[in-house]
């Protein structure tokens, strides 16, 4: 199946149905281990509302009757370049390996780089081989180590 959606930008009043229709599966299908927690999800829904306000992050969302996918990325200053950072990216698993998430990607690759960005990075969990896969198709390539604790 070919699927051919236009990216499009979220405004105010998508934000409730986009929540409910997108964001909410996402985070249950991203961050189980986080999901049951009411202040989280509200924190993370706050989270989005400051990125559709702020000049510096870009939210691509596609849809066909509802919403499929979104990608957000942020825009960094750092030693006089700009980095882009791809901050989330999420098509509804139905959807998926249709080429949507890469059509989001190139769109916020677009708009970064319109906007100054010479560099895009993102950060992917170890174990998440598919995702590593797929972005390696896109021409990411390891460029740095992450170390992490939980505290």
């Amino acid at each position: 199946m070919e699927v051919t959606l236009q990216a499009e930008s979220v405004s105010a009043a998508d934000l409730g149905p986009m929540i409910e229709s997108l964001i909410t599966p996402y985070l249950e299908e991203s961050y189980p281990e986080s999901f049951a927690d009411a202040e989280w999800r509200s924190h993370w829904h706050h989270r989005l509302q400051g990125w559709l306000q702020d000049d510096t992050v870009r939210v691509r969302t596609l849809r066909t009757e509802t919403w499929v996918g979104f990608a957000a990325c942020r825009l960094i200053g750092r030693d006089g370049t700009t980095l882009a950072e791809l901050v989330d990216l999420y098509v509804v698993p139905d959807m998926r390996r249709h080429g949507l998430g890469s059509h989001l990607v190139e769109d916020v690759i677009a708009w970064s780089a319109q906007n100054g960005a010479r560099e895009m990075s993102i950060a992917i969990k170890v174990r998440h081989q598919t995702a590593v896969d797929f972005f390696a198709q896109l021409g990411f390539s390891p460029q740095r180590l992450l170390l992490t604790r939980w505290i």
